[in-house]
């Protein structure tokens, strides 16, 4: 009785294990499907990664005390869309990402990016996402991210 009950133990523990690590590389590749988006200007992929196209994205800029932020970009809608109308080549990359597992379907994400645009450096910051386990898999609830000049 004793040796069933330590092979269920670890049973479950290598099940929990498990369905861990895939949640980690879901919100992994969910966050890099915004990536793909940018770089290939597929506003589908960006807008599909959020749990709804109003979802909030808030951006501070460097330097600004006050919070100031895009008001035309501030839902996962208007960031699809300025990606979807941008007339020159864009490029996002990570240099990391960071998922952090919390309770009941229940995630945070954080990045570090940097945007070439038309092939030169751009700007880079943090991002920081919130997300969900709905039925149809891992979305985006929000997107916090800085902005910064790439020096």
């Amino acid at each position: 009785m004793k040796n069933l009950f330590i092979v269920l133990l670890l049973f479950i523990y290598n099940s929990y294990h498990a369905q861990n690590k895939d949640d980690i590389k879901h919100l992994e590749d969910l966050t890099h499907s915004i990536a793909k988006g940018v770089n290939t200007k597929n506003h589908e992929a960006i807008s599909n990664a959020f749990v709804h196209p109003s979802a909030l994205i808030y951006s501070t800029f460097s330097g600004l005390s006050n919070g100031s932020y895009s008001k035309e970009l501030n839902t996962a809608q208007g960031l699809s869309d300025f990606v979807k109308n941008f007339n020159k080549p864009l490029e996002q990359i990570f240099d990391f990402v960071n998922v952090n597992l919390l309770s009941n379907g229940r995630a945070t994400v954080s990045t570090y990016y940097y945007v070439k645009i038309d092939g030169k450096k751009s700007h880079q910051g943090h991002e920081f996402y919130s997300a969900i386990k709905t039925s149809n898999g891992w979305k985006f609830v929000s997107l916090i991210f800085t902005t910064e000049p790439w020096n």
